[in-house]
């Protein structure tokens, strides 16, 4: 948290640490232009049992904003001007339900566990109730 950080930089970074196979827990937006498939190969490489967390705001799955809008990005502060109606909130949303969609088919064939997180869910609670699932947990 706090800034831009490349997905595929940070499992880079934190897989050499691991000796062998092991338990990946993957929390992440995946806003990063670079995509995901290169981090999350890593993680298939390394053979680790993994679980993806997709966390997303509920205002970045349905936002509520209208007219004409100057956006900031909160990592880098690049700027945007747009002109939000709902043609454009009816194309934004197919485009976030294909991306986390294809994000999660992604996962699932290679045999990892792919968990969108909406609101106010914490990882925490996703993360226990997944191990628990999973067996990991009692």
């Amino acid at each position: 948290a706090g800034g831009a950080l490349s997905i595929n930089d940070f499992v880079r970074q934190n897989l050499i640490r691991i000796r062998g196979p092991g338990m990946v827990i993957l929390i992440t937006d995946f806003f990063d232009p670079a995509g995901y498939e290169s981090p999350l190969s890593a993680i298939i490489a390394g053979r680790h049992e993994a679980i993806v967390l997709h966390i997303l705001d509920q205002e970045e799955w349905e936002p509520k904003l209208r007219g004409d809008l100057r956006l900031v990005d909160s990592e880098d502060d690049s700027a945007a001007e747009v002109s939000i109606t709902s043609a454009v909130l009816k194309r934004y949303r197919r485009r976030v339900e294909d991306w986390t969609r294809d994000i999660g088919l992604f996962c699932r064939r290679r045999g990892l566990t792919y968990l969108r997180v909406l609101g106010d869910v914490t990882p925490e609670d996703v993360i226990l109730k997944t191990l628990r699932r999973m067996g990991g947990l009692k």
